[in-house]
């Protein structure tokens, strides 16, 4: 004779508390797998701009929410005053951006744009043709007058002089000049 017993299951659905959203929590290391069962715990921290205070436990209730000891507090990073060269600061959640004064790039505007120059006005003292002041600042970098469209002074200008008109006050550390190369027609070469 077999003998059966009957035990009375009940089946509870796993709570999913689902991924942490608070802000400025790390969530880089949290996975969903994570947030799935009743008293579920986690440990957290702060993301980078933030201040943590509490333990940084969370724990999954019964009623699929988060209980955070955790608070993270967007700190002010501009009050240390990053942005150099004259640039503004302004915080953003958990970070802060500046915004640079002309002739600046670079997260903290600590970068000189390569070609300070570019596209600004210039003039001289006479033009050959078309071969306008504006042909050097251009950013074409060739240096065959008739096809990439140097910059000339006029014959016979015995006190040539050319200038542009960078817009702001720079710390100048080096300037380029390119000179006219060889044409199509052999000239360009240097006169002894």
């Amino acid at each position: 004779m077999a003998v059966f017993a009957l035990y009375n299951y009940s089946c509870k659905e796993k709570i999913n508390c689902g991924i942490p959203d608070q802000k400025g929590i790390n969530l880089s290391s949290i996975k969903r797998e994570d947030a799935i069962g009743l008293h579920r715990r986690i440990h957290a921290s702060c993301a980078d701009g933030y201040s943590q205070s509490g333990s940084g436990r969370l724990n999954c209730q019964s009623n699929g929410e988060w209980k955070y000891n955790i608070v993270c507090e967007d700190v002010d990073e501009c009050q240390e005053d990053p942005c150099l060269n004259g640039a503004k600061c302004t915080n953003t959640p958990g970070s802060f951006t500046c915004t640079c004064d002309a002739g600046w790039t670079g997260i903290v505007c600590d970068e000189v744009l390569p070609n300070i120059a570019l596209r600004k006005p210039a003039e001289q003292s006479s033009t050959k043709l078309d071969y306008i002041a504006s042909y050097a600042v251009d950013g074409n970098r060739g240096t065959d007058v008739g096809v990439e469209k140097c910059t000339v002074t006029g014959d016979g200008d015995t006190s040539p002089w050319w200038r542009v008109d960078l817009q702001a006050l720079y710390s100048i550390t080096s300037v380029r000049i390119l000179n006219r190369g060889i044409d199509q027609y052999n000239t360009g070469e240097c006169k002894k």
